[in-house]
């Protein structure tokens, strides 16, 4: 896998509901800074492999959330291989 890729996998708030997702929102919104929130499903990560302008505007997001199973299971897949 290249490297930026697992940069941008390790870079995806995981999160198990809503509740913790809406919690994470309120977090960065009380700062009246302008916000990034993005999320990236298989296609995107596809996209941000070829595209580096891309890869930068999801990379520097505030909060990065996975779309999709498919996301899931490739940062699972890293974690599980940098553990062993």
């Amino acid at each position: 896998m290249k490297k930026k890729i697992r940069k941008l996998l390790t870079r995806i708030n995981l999160v198990e509901d809503s509740s913790e997702s809406f919690s994470k929102v309120d977090e960065i919104i009380k700062n009246p800074k302008v916000k990034i929130i993005s999320f990236v499903n298989q296609n995107a990560i596809n996209i941000a492999y070829l595209d580096s302008r891309f890869f930068e505007i999801i990379f520097n997001s505030e909060l990065l959330f996975r779309d999709g199973i498919g996301v899931k299971i490739g940062r699972n897949d890293l974690v599980f291989k940098a553990k062993g």
